[in-house]
């Protein structure tokens, strides 16, 4: 009995480290602009695609896939509380680059890079995933593998905290 509660121990943190996503280095903490009482995370998911499918009742909702772009994904979390189900507010921004790294683009223009928010909580009426029409995207290469992203950004279907974010990253 005690070999197989190891031997489970064992293959539960095996599969925990197997799993776990790569991040990217956020090289800058600094740089970072997370909103006051939350937590934020910023990754890259390579060789994947984005884009917002509608469900049967016209909601969207994200759909991801294998391809030859990659996805930035900015998520900030607020108001969680241990051991309280449904408690907090997560909101996180996608945005699909591919082969071109530096870009500045606005307004309309956003939806060449499927640049999305999500807004995901226990509150009737104000979650959902949204295309973002409004807004400015700036990333520039710093190096061969760093660069800056600044984005500042609104919706309106839904309340809003994370409004900009500035990270400097290395791929």
């Amino acid at each position: 009995m005690k070999s197989i509660i190891i031997l489970l121990f064992v293959f539960t943190t095996i599969s925990c480290v197997v799993n776990k996503k790569s991040t990217t280095n956020i090289i800058n903490d600094k740089s970072q602009q997370c909103p006051e009482n939350g937590t934020c995370n910023f990754e890259v998911l390579k060789n994947k695609s984005f884009e917002l499918a509608k469900d049967g009742i016209g909601m969207y909702y994200p759909k991801i896939a294998d391809a030859k772009t990659s996805i930035l994904k900015f998520e900030f979390k607020s108001g969680y509380i241990a051991d309280i189900p449904d408690s907090g507010v997560t909101e996180v921004v996608y945005i699909e680059l591919g082969k071109e790294k530096n870009l500045s683009i606005q307004n309309q223009a956003l939806t060449q890079v499927k640049a999305s928010y999500g807004r995901l909580c226990f509150c009737r009426g104000e979650s959902g995933y949204f295309p973002i029409k409004k807004g400015k995207l700036n990333i520039k290469s710093i190096t061969k593998t760093q660069f800056e992203i600044e984005f500042e950004f609104e919706v309106n279907e839904v309340p809003q905290t994370l409004k900009q974010f500035k990270v400097i990253i290395e791929i």
